[in-house]
């Protein structure tokens, strides 16, 4: 499959009615990453100021829906957020009753953190925004070009770890090159 990238816009065409003086502005990675930050603003503004929750904790409460019994560890992987701010967060969030922590039967050194019904019941809350918030925005697409986007997010996310997985040295000493490029291509 043939790859072409639409042509970019001349910043300083009279064509544009905003103009675009960045490079960065018509960086498809940046104006993905734009996209989802505004809507992460807005679930944030929502679970923060009804919930008072921080962002790990949103994250701790979102990697427990998911997956119940992980240990601080496991959501730090899951979420992306470091350990030490995800202990802060399942401290806070088991003293206001949202989580449960036990020792593992297995083996007592692990500990488990689990979603109490108080903490179930606030996921749910907060997931029916998200849903909402989902719908609005992709619903002028048709469903194949929701099927579509779900496509591509999926292969972003491959070659996103591919890509973090090389680090950015291998970009900065110019050695970007990838080792297989068709397991970097798109399948549809």
């Amino acid at each position: 499959m043939t790859k072409t990238r639409p042509p970019r816009k001349d910043p300083m065409s009279s064509d544009n009615s905003l103009p675009d003086f960045t490079v960065i502005g018509a960086w498809l990675p940046y104006r993905l990453h734009d996209a989802a930050a505004r809507l992460g603003t807005i679930l944030f503004g929502y679970y923060s100021r009804k919930h008072g929750l921080s962002k790990p904790a949103w994250k701790t409460i979102a990697a427990l829906a998911a997956k119940p019994d992980l240990s601080g560890g496991d959501i730090a992987r899951f979420s992306g957020i470091d350990l030490c701010a995800i202990s802060r967060a399942i401290t806070q969030l088991q003293q206001r009753g949202l989580i449960d922590r036990r020792a593992s039967t297995h083996d007592k050194r692990f500990i488990s953190v689990s979603l109490t019904q108080a903490g179930e019941e606030m996921f749910q809350d907060i997931l029916d925004v998200a849903l909402r918030i989902e719908a609005d925005m992709f619903g002028s697409l048709s469903q194949a070009e929701v099927e579509s986007l779900d496509q591509i997010v999926t292969h972003l996310e491959k070659t996103g770890a591919q890509v973090e997985a090389r680090g950015w040295q291998a970009y900065a000493d110019g050695s970007d090159t990838p080792q297989n490029p068709q397991s970097m291509e798109l399948t549809t």
